[in-house]
């Protein structure tokens, strides 16, 4: 549990792992699949979205590992 100024609250999940876990539980992805799928929905939505809002976009997908290692998608 997260302490903010000495008090407990819960912490609330990251977008990504939040997007992760509704991929496995709702479409039954294991973790490879659920992984995978973002990297496609995050290049799709670049491929979209004008320049100037690409680090929006980034920044949205940053918290998101590519393995279990320290890389993120790119």
């Amino acid at each position: 549990m997260a302490h903010l100024n000495g008090v407990p609250y819960l912490k609330k999940p990251k977008p990504m792992e939040e997007l992760l876990a509704q991929l496995k539980e709702k479409a039954g992805l294991n973790d490879e699949q659920a992984m995978q799928a973002v990297v496609i929905m995050k290049d799709f939505v670049m491929g979209k979205v004008p320049p100037m809002f690409s680090g929006f976009v980034e920044n949205f997908f940053a918290d998101t590992k590519t393995d279990g290692a320290d890389s993120f998608l790119h």
